[in-house]
């Protein structure tokens, strides 16, 4: 072996251990039995848990555990996995831990399979893997300004995303997706495994001519709407351009192996997208999904920063600036390489498929998450911006490498900053995560968490809902795996789902259950669970809860009562 392949394993080895390290922080249990997650998981683990404790305990069930009585509607299919997992062995840091490094460590290998098929190039592909994992947009060369003129403190994790700006800064929203998307979002991270099988399979159907790998690329397609839909949207996109492409090219083999490709995806993922996507308005304000024009640039957390009465608008500076800070350096390449393939088609000198394709992809993928937000929060379109930056790398690429072949003066200079620029906002946000001791990571559930969870899968009948808060740190959805009537508003929102009727009464029954008592005959409530929100923020009537119900269960902050 070679000094240069040992270089390449070398780096894609240090990717791996890097990816494992920081995803080993999302999920620790610590020698008291506390379970612990690195800051940016603190909401989005225990959501998960929701899941993979249901499946582990009621693995046939499809129900919503955050909202009684309605059908799960998110991809599940990797807390399915978890939930069988934890179900058969009873272990919990494997169970969960398990399907997400195995995605990991997979995908590293097929994204370096994609881009040297891209390149031709292993160094090439590996300074690719490095800009889609790594790269940002100008948070961290902000950082690097800021703190060596100003002297700022070091950054805590996941400060280099920016989401509370106030005009005329603006917020950054898109970061590294190493750190923003391959850790605590467990559904992305199978689902660019599943992505990176599918392209696969496109690039083996396209080079080896053979129907098997069509097929295949079909199955492989058509099963991905539940496991992740935005990566799905990703590979369709791509799909699409290679349909388009093979009759532009008059490829007449390959128009009909993709073609057949399609119809087997059609087939297979149609059912699934009609099951998730429900009855949900795709025009409709404040509805699921909204035909809008520019990402982010509705009023909300995170959204574009306007003067003050000024209409939000795309066609402004301040969204220019939003994009700018957002992708940074990404945006002038990827118009650099859409001029220098036009050129160069004109000359008839056009790059390779692979990269036409990546640039067709990268476009379509860009423009509809600027007139589409494809859930509630605008926010979660990063999720298909993160793809639009995927497929525009091998363009970026190519060009870098037409600069330094043909123009080395500036060629190689241009590239090594723009490259560093790019991928600083991952290393700056990545340092501070790697060095946190597992011990200083956040408590999402203590002992006496774990011990209500206990009691209940021990002592509760599986069919008796048990009422508790809204709260999301709450052991009877996330470590029970027992369904609640409203789970964290923040999580169910996100769905698109309406819960503001019940919230309100379950917050009246918990302050004047007296005068409220139809809400049992409503529900079928057979447990009440008592903690500090429901004190504290519901103020409950205890008193009535003490005099009137059985106590079953006193522990911490948690009294479980059981409805005579």
């Amino acid at each position: 072996m070679n000094r240069k392949n040992i270089a390449v394993w070398v780096s894609l080895a240090a990717l791996i251990i890097v990816h494992l390290i920081l995803l080993s922080k999302t999920f620790y249990i610590d020698p008291d039995g506390s379970i612990r997650t690195a800051g940016a998981g603190y909401g989005d683990i225990p959501y998960h848990l929701t899941e993979i404790t249901k499946f582990a305990f009621s693995p046939f069930d499809l129900n919503e555990p955050i909202f009684y009585g309605t059908k799960l509607h998110y991809p599940f299919v990797i807390n399915l996995i978890s939930g069988l997992l934890l179900g058969l062995t009873g272990l919990w840091t494997f169970s969960v831990m398990a399907p997400a490094y195995l995605c990991a460590i997979a995908s590293v290998f097929l994204i370096f399979f994609i881009f040297k098929r891209c390149f031709n190039h292993r160094g090439w592909a590996i300074a690719a893997i490095m800009m889609f994992y790594l790269g940002g947009g100008m948070s961290g060369t902000t950082y690097i300004i800021e703190n060596t003129f100003y002297k700022k403190d070091p950054p805590r994790s996941s400060e280099t995303i920016l989401l509370g700006a106030k005009y005329p800064e603006q917020n950054i929203t898109y970061g590294a997706p190493l750190v923003q998307f391959f850790l605590h979002q467990r559904t992305f991270i199978i689902g660019f495994f599943a992505f990176l099988c599918t392209v696969s399979l496109f690039i083996l159907t396209f080079e080896r001519k053979r129907w098997k790998y069509a097929i295949a690329g079909g199955v492989a397609l058509g099963i991905m709407p539940l496991i992740h839909t935005h990566s799905f949207v990703a590979a369709s996109c791509l799909l699409g351009c290679i349909l388009l492409y093979a009759i532009l090219k008059r490829n007449t083999l390959a128009l009909k192996q993709f073609g057949l490709l399609l119809g087997i995806a059609v087939v297979i993922a149609l059912p699934q997208m009609v099951y998730l996507l429900g009855q949900k308005s795709f025009s409709e304000e404040n509805t699921f999904s909204l035909f809008r024009l520019g990402w982010m640039i509705l009023p909300a957390f995170g959204s574009v920063q306007f003067p003050s009465g000024v209409e939000p608008t795309a066609f402004s500076v301040e969204f220019l600036k939003f994009l700018w800070m957002n992708f940074g350096f990404f945006i002038p390449l990827f118009i650099a390489a859409v001029i220098l393939i036009i050129k160069q088609y004109k000359q008839k000198d056009a790059a390779g498929g692979y990269i036409v394709l990546s640039l067709f992809a990268s476009g379509i993928l860009f423009f509809a998450a600027n007139i589409i937000r494809f859930q509630p929060w605008d926010y979660d379109n990063n999720k298909i911006m993160a793809y639009a930056v995927f497929f525009a790398i091998p363009p970026i690429i190519y060009t870098c490498r037409y600069w330094i072949d043909k123009k080395k003066i500036i060629g190689i200079p241009i590239t090594i900053i723009s490259i560093a620029i790019i991928v600083s906002a991952g290393i700056i946000d990545i340092t501070p995560r790697l060095t946190t001791p597992y011990q200083k990571l956040l408590v999402i559930f203590n002992t006496s968490d774990r011990d209500v969870a206990e009691y209940i899968i021990a002592a509760v009948p599986e069919q008796d809902l048990i009422l508790t808060g809204d709260y999301h740190l709450n052991p009877v959805v996330s470590l029970a795996g027992r369904p609640v009537l409203v789970g964290y508003p923040g999580w169910i929102w996100t769905h698109g789902i309406a819960y503001g009727e019940r919230l309100d009464e379950i917050k009246k029954f918990y302050h004047s259950p007296n005068d409220n008592l139809n809400f049992l005959e409503k529900y079928p409530i057979r447990y009440v669970m008592q903690t500090n929100q429901t004190r504290n923020d519901y103020k409950a009537d205890v008193d009535f809860f003490e005099r009137t119900y059985e106590k079953v269960y006193n522990s911490g902050q948690y009294t479980l009562y059981k409805i005579k």
